[in-house]
This record gives structure tokens, sequence and C-alpha cells, in this order.
């Protein structure tokens, strides 16, 4: 890394906060956001899926009524003794688990979160997956704790706490159960496994405290993400194929906040995976549509064998479903949509390109052609697209088929180089190269009668461009005194001088 951006100081960090970008005067250097990591396979994406109660948003009021007794509990030593109130005790939803606790809003979440497990959270499953919660503090994390171990009727090792206030066992020993065993299958935690923990089986967070801090929130939802072998999950979850996304289990509010960062790429979960390939290829290029088809494909692609992927391939003209959903994430960036427009549109510099510009370049990106008014091409992606259903059937599982459209985009064939960012001329016609990049249309598809599409002279101009490598030059050493990223970027030539 430090050879790579030739620098005195780099910093990494995968939440990266107000005082980290004051700290390197705002210099960010590269990122690597969500959206992608999702769709070349390094995470998977999530799902929210809310329980609320009443009490959860509103709060209560423990009426003092001559019938009314009050349990006490000692926070420190869980000592209870009974006590008649003289007033009405009312709380809000702040005041919930920490100075009243109601056991009963505790058991009617996890009753719901028991008889939704198998229906709507993950269908067709028989074993509960890794699941960890996120408790208010110790005390709380052992209410729930006790009302799982009742609702499930599993037994004590189904269900563990894990914090520093543990008996008869060390944290860490429960912490690597919890990864490598079958059991337990539910952890309770508050603080301990936020961050840092890798424990890559987990399919279920579920949340019953609210985080206001950003970065604290972003790390719990990290412990979703790990991507995980399909042989090593089945070590722990019998039952599970592959591990193509995990859930948010929201029972306080928290995945709508406005300070989440990340957004899941899923937007039209009620749109079957047709349907969603039948837009694209009548040429629908709506954001929502596309971010959705692009967490559908990353979630084929985990369950694909080497077979499925041939074939997808040999579908696709040479793109495998990490492309495509690499080049569809790459057209829903806003910073590269401006990028395109200030190139397209040749904007001078230090002004910045129109809204309707951005919007032409935007659809460009997402459907491959050219924003110029009297230059536009036919793109890989309406064409390919058109013919999914015809010719890229494939059978994911014996007892399921599915239908792959690809590429998506005119940066798709399989064995072109990709080389760095630089102008070339055509004609008088500024190319990035290796930024957008013509495939020819695949050949026909066996028994669809149909025929190959030519390849254009400016496609064969930029295609020629894109294969000549760029000559290599020593970038001067220079400062540069931040990086921020989420994952590693991979090296590539010339980099020293971004």
């Amino acid at each position: 890394m430090l050879e790579y951006f030739d620098a005195f100081l780099v910093g990494l960090t995968a939440t990266p906060a107000k005082q980290t970008f004051g700290f390197f005067n705002k210099n960010l250097v590269m990122e690597y956001d969500h959206e992608r990591a999702v769709a070349v396979g390094v995470n998977v994406d999530f799902e929210v899926y809310g329980i609320r109660t009443r009490i959860t948003g509103q709060g209560a009021t423990i009426e003092a009524t001559p019938d009314t007794m009050v349990e006490y509990r000692d926070r420190q030593t869980r000592r209870r003794r009974w006590e008649r109130p003289d007033d009405d005790i009312t709380y809000d939803a702040g005041e919930l688990d920490r100075r009243v606790v109601a056991r009963d809003q505790i058991r009617t979440v996890v009753r719901t979160f028991r008889d939704r497990l198998f229906t709507d959270l993950f269908p067709g499953r028989t074993e509960v997956p890794k699941t960890l919660v996120f408790a208010k503090d110790d005390s709380h994390a052992e209410d729930i704790v006790e009302i799982v171990r009742d609702e499930f009727g599993r037994g004590n090792a189904f269900c563990q706490k894990i914090t520093y206030r543990v008996t008869g066992a060390q944290p860490r020993d429960l912490i690597q159960a919890f990864r490598n065993g079958f059991e337990p299958r539910i952890a309770v935690t508050v603080d301990m496994i936020s961050t840092g923990a890798d424990i890559k089986p987990i399919e279920i967070v579920l949340f019953l405290r609210a985080v206001r801090s950003r970065v604290l929130f972003e790390q719990m939802k990290g412990r979703g993400v790990r991507v995980i072998d399909a042989r090593e999950l089945r070590a722990v979850t019998p039952d599970a194929r592959a591990k193509t996304h995990f859930v948010i289990v929201d029972c306080v509010g928290m995945a709508g906040v406005p300070f989440a960062d990340t957004q899941p790429l899923e937007r039209r979960k009620t749109v079957p995976f047709k349907a969603l390939l039948d837009h694209v290829a009548m040429g629908g290029t709506d954001p929502a549509t596309l971010s959705s088809l692009a967490g559908r494909l990353a979630r084929l692609d985990r369950q694909c064998g080497p077979e499925e992927r041939r074939r997808i391939a040999a579908a696709s003209g040479g793109a495998g479903l990490a492309a495509i959903n690499r080049a569809i994430v790459d057209g829903l960036d806003p910073d590269r949509q401006i990028a395109a427009a200030r190139t397209t549109f040749r904007t001078p510099a230090g002004d910045e390109p129109t809204a309707e510009q951005v919007r032409q370049a935007a659809d460009a990106l997402l459907a491959g052609d050219d924003p110029r008014p009297r230059r536009r091409q036919r793109s890989s992606m309406r064409e390919i697209a058109s013919r999914s259903t015809a010719q890229a059937m494939v059978a994911a599982s014996p007892s399921s088929r599915v239908s792959a459209a690809g590429p998506l985009t005119r940066r798709a064939k399989r064995g072109m180089p990709a080389f760095p960012s630089r102008t070339c001329s055509t004609r008088r016609r500024a190319v990035k190269c290796g930024k957008s990049v013509g495939v020819p249309a695949p050949g026909p598809a066996r028994g669809t009668g149909s025929r190959p599409t030519a390849e254009s002279p400016m496609r064969r101009r930029v295609t020629s461009c894109v294969n000549r490598p760029p000559p290599m030059r020593t970038p001067a050493r220079r400062r540069v005194r931040c990086l921020s990223v989420s994952a590693f970027w991979p090296p590539r030539p010339g980099a020293g001088s971004c």
C-alpha cells in the first residue's frame, strides 16, 4: 500500500468520521463503497425487516391503582423487590429497558421473530440461522437470553450471552463456538462483538437497542456482510445452500435513520426477477430497477457453480455476473455521472455541468449510449438483455430455474485488459480509454434464429485504442496525505499519479 500510493502518511478506515477528514484536510484519495463491494462479491447485500411495538415508538404509562404492584430490580445485583407506586409512572421510548423493563415487549418481539423466521426472512429453512442480537446493557441482555430460550424451547446452549460479564466460560471461547460450532444459534451482546469480530456465518443481525453514532451503527451492520464459502457455512448451518445476503431485524427504527450510510441494493423486493430483466430488455434504465437487478445478480453469483458460470458467460458474450454488476454500479455512481458529463460535453475547467447534461450522461452510462445528439449508438445492454429470456436460461439448481441477462454495459467483454484512464483522440473525439469500452454483440443463440449484430467502426476504434497499453511513466514523488477506503483496491500501473 505504501509503494502504491507513494506517501508518507496513509490513512485506512472503513467508517471515516468528520475528525478523520479534518485530520487529513479532506484529502480523500480513494473510496470503495458498500454497493461496489457487493457487486464484485467482496461483501453480501442486506435486507431490512422491521418489528415494532407501540411502546417501542411511544412509550407507555403504568397507572398507580390499588391493585398495581411494580417490580424494582437492582441494576448491578439484579435483586428484586415489589412495591405499590404512589404516582403514575410514565416513560418514553428512550427509557425503555433502561429505567423501565417491559418483559412483555421483549417477548412480543422475540415471538414475532420466531414466527416469521421461516416464512418471511428465510423461507424454506428449518434451522435458525446464526443470529447476533444487540442489547442495551448487560441486564437487558440477560432478559433477552431468558426469553429467547423460553420461546424457542431449545435449551441453554441454543442462546448465549457474550459480554464481559459472563460466568462459567471465557468470552473468547463463546465467540469461537459461535463462529465455528453448531451452537449457540443466537448470541446476545452489548458492545463486545459490535466491532472487530469476524464471524462469517452470521445471517441475521437483530437490533434491540438504538444507536446514536453513525460510525458504530455501520460497524454493527458490518458483522453480517462477511462472505463465506458455501461448504464452511453448511458446516455450522446444514440447511443453508449459500450466504447470499443477511437480514437486519430492526426492532427500534434504526434502519431508516438519516445517518445510515449504506443502503441495500435491492429497491424493488416485490418485483420478480424475470420482470426486472424484461424491463431492462425493453430499454428501462431507472436507477431503482438497475440497483435491484444488481442485487439479484450478486445473490445469483453466490449460488452458481462452474457450469452455471460458464453458461452465463456464453450467453452474455463473455462477461460474468461480477463484471455485469460492477458496470451497473459504476453507471449508478453520481461521481462517475458528473465526470462523464464533463468529458462528453467538454465542460470548461471550473464550471459544473448542468443538471440536464448530468441526466443525459447518467442515462448514457446506464444504457451504454452516447448522450450527445445525433451520435447515439445501440448499447450492448439493450441488444443482449432483450434476448435474455430466450438464450440465457440457467439452471441454478435442480429444483429452480433462473434467467440471467448480460452483459448490461459496454465494458463487459472478458479478456479485454483494463488500463488506467487516458485520453486518446479518434477523429477529433475524446474517448476515455478503459472507461467506455464497446464490445461486439454475441453470436446467435442456438435455436433462437437471431443474427449477430455487426460491430460498428467506432466500436472497433475504441477496442483498438483500449487494447494498446499506455506508456509507463514514473510519477513524481509527492505527499499524499489521506486515503479512506473500506476495502483494498487492486493495484494498477501509474496509480501513483492519482
